[in-house]
């Protein structure tokens, strides 16, 4: 298991959370477990899910199989496809 890109993963879900404060208050954890966390490259299993919503706003969501590639292999769960922008869809002069 390569823990620095699992830190790299962490350490954006934690930012998109709010930074460390914000997510531990989020996720009903403390502040030291989310340093530990960052420290060691590794979320418990249970919180790889809570973490993974907390990190959905105000940023993107960082996935659950960047977080913790080895409980949640990328294979199994893919990662949602961004959307198709809507400029072609909006009405012109002629349509409207």
């Amino acid at each position: 298991m390569d823990t620095t890109k699992n830190r790299e993963a962490i350490e954006r879900a934690v930012a998109g959370a709010g930074g460390i404060y914000r997510c531990a208050q989020k996720m009903g954890v403390t502040y030291q477990a989310i340093q530990k966390w960052l420290r060691n490259g590794v979320v418990p299993p249970k919180r790889v899910l809570p973490l993974e919503r907390a990190s959905r706003r105000p940023g993107p969501m960082v996935h659950r199989s960047k977080i913790a590639p080895d409980i949640y292999p990328r294979a199994l769960y893919p990662q949602p496809r961004k959307r198709a922008s809507n400029a072609d869809s909006t009405p012109t002069a002629a349509t409207a």
